[in-house]
């Protein structure tokens, strides 16, 4: 069991997981690369190009989704003073869909390595099963809007 007691489903953890893993990848496969040594995922560029062809009210599953996250993004942790602390996320001047993407991935960091765990002072509840099927939402259109990276991850490879 991955979390004690959790009102979060394993199974929801898990996709949510599994299904951002398979997109970094295929980002990087199509060819969305920082051009540095390490691989890492031009999101910043796949974010350029989608712009033009996302629309949030596809359809009301997305459109929904796309709301939980504008209205209420996640918080993002910080260091003030040598202790951590939670912020709210700066949206500046970016698109609806860079915005989103931004915080789909403040969703990944914040499960990965936040300390958003701890059920007693962070309530793993309704508010965090929102965001991960909010965010899987907005990773599944994606998905479905580039035919190339949609082909790339559905032949990802996670452990070999």
């Amino acid at each position: 069991m991955l979390y004690k007691n959790n009102t979060i489903s394993n199974e929801l953890l898990l996709e949510f997981f599994l299904t951002f893993s398979k997109f970094e990848y295929a980002l990087k496969a199509s060819g969305y690369l920082l051009e540095q040594k390490n691989a890492k995922a031009n999101w910043g560029g796949f974010e350029d190009e989608i712009e033009k062809i996302f629309r949030i009210d596809q359809n009301e599953k997305l459109k929904k989704a796309c709301q939980n996250i504008l209205d209420y993004p996640p918080k993002k942790q910080v260091v003030v003073e040598k202790s951590l602390k939670w912020e709210s996320s700066n949206r500046g001047n970016v698109s609806d869909i860079k915005f989103l993407l931004q915080m789909v991935r403040c969703i990944r960091n914040n499960l990965f390595h936040g300390g958003k765990h701890n059920n007693k002072q962070y309530g793993l509840s309704n508010r965090t099963k929102i965001l991960l099927d909010s965010a899987l939402a907005i990773l599944y259109e994606c998905l479905r809007l580039n035919p190339v990276i949609r082909d790339k991850f559905d032949h990802a490879v996670i452990i070999e």
